[in-house]
């Protein structure tokens, strides 16, 4: 399956840059801060639709 592993690769090498790109224009402090919100906000929003 070169195909699927080819794929997943450059996901992974996406979300890397993407990372790296955030990490530049925030700088690390506000990179964490973001990441906390949208953790917070996945588990809200989890939480809120198993009512």
């Amino acid at each position: 399956m070169p195909g699927l592993l080819q794929t997943f690769l450059n996901s992974e090498l996406a979300h890397y840059n993407l990372i790296a790109l955030l990490r530049r224009i925030l700088g690390t402090e506000q990179l964490d801060e973001l990441r906390a919100a949208v953790i917070a906000r996945a588990m809200n929003e989890l939480g809120g639709n198993k009512r």
